[in-house]
């Protein structure tokens, strides 16, 4: 947003914004993160999505537009939280479905957004669960009682708990502390631009969608490598790799084979595609419990096959 905010166009006096895709998604420097943390945005992207859209089916009234205005509100005032009254930190209204301090890995244990009709009556704002009414609330920009409804609604304090996490992992992907500034942000990405583009005037491409953009914009080694991706062939020549010796990096290695295979792994399927073979099974297993354990990957076959998590 910052980049294409100075990249992009204005209409009118400058108060519009223009996104301008030539300037605008052309030329910005995506990260380059490894499997795990590929993984990892991937994951809460698909969480914040799932989200919107149960929020959505079971209040058709409320819309993107309104979610995202209170979301605004209460980040232009971002102490206390709306949730809490005087005797700080408190559960959120439906039905005391999950603590204001809950983390949103958790969210896949069935549904917390039901349609009002659905749902008890609730107590009177301000009342009962020590939450402050809109206007007794310190330090938080006056919620109306159309807000307020949305804001309980749509679960708008989880959604502002996804896009944090989603930002400090887009971050991480960056190598960047997670509380740089704009002008900070910018910086970075015209120097990140800058130095994307001499790797690409080295023949250097770091393709956002290979298989679709290597057969269109890619040499001819790139796109007869790309053919032989796609048709599930293994170059004749490539060596298997080592299994890494570090723990973050054997964390990847299990993280990459899990995204690049078609159907769930064992931890010798996995072991397999290495130097060492079956040497490395038992260290393998091991980041796939852990993994399962921090809900990063799905069990199958009651656990003898790991695959991708997916939002259903």
């Amino acid at each position: 947003m910052t980049w294409a905010l100075r990249a992009g166009g204005w209409l009118g006096v400058g108060n519009d914004p223009v996104y301008v895709k030539s300037r605008c998604f052309g030329p910005f420097p995506f990260p380059d993160p490894d499997a795990f943390t590929r993984a990892r945005i991937a994951d809460l992207a698909e969480r914040l999505d799932r989200h919107r859209k149960e929020a959505q089916a079971a209040n058709p009234e409320v819309t993107l537009t309104q979610m995202y205005n209170v979301l605004e509100k209460l980040r232009s005032h971002p102490s206390p939280s709306p949730l809490a009254g005087e005797g700080g930190s408190r559960r959120l209204t439906d039905e005391g479905a999950l603590s204001a301090r809950e983390s949103p890995a958790k969210l896949g244990e069935g549904p917390l957004i039901r349609p009002r009709s659905a749902r008890p009556p609730s107590p009177a704002r301000g009342e009962g669960q020590g939450i402050a009414a809109p206007s007794t609330a310190r330090g938080v920009g006056e919620l109306t009682e159309a807000e307020r409804r949305i804001f309980d609604d749509a679960l708008i304090l989880i959604l502002k708990e996804l896009h944090d996490e989603l930002d400090g992992a887009v971050a991480e992907a960056y190598g960047w502390r997670g509380d740089l500034s704009d002008d900070d942000i910018l910086a970075r990405l015209v120097a990140l631009n800058r130095s994307r583009a001499t790797e690409e005037a080295k023949g250097l491409v770091r393709w956002l969608r290979p298989d679709y953009q290597i057969p269109r914009f890619g040499t001819p080694k790139e796109k007869q490598e790309q053919l032989e991706a796609d048709l599930g062939l293994a170059p004749a020549v490539k060596a298997k790799a080592s299994f890494p010796p570090g723990a973050v990096e054997q964390t990847a290695a299990v993280m990459a084979s899990l995204a690049s295979a078609g159907a769930p792994l064992s931890a010798l399927d996995i072991a397999q595609g290495y130097k060492q073979g079956r040497k490395v099974e038992p260290r393998v297993k091991a980041t796939l419990a852990s993994l399962a354990r921090t809900g990063f990957i799905a069990v199958h076959e009651g656990g003898r096959r790991f695959g991708l998590r997916r939002a259903g």
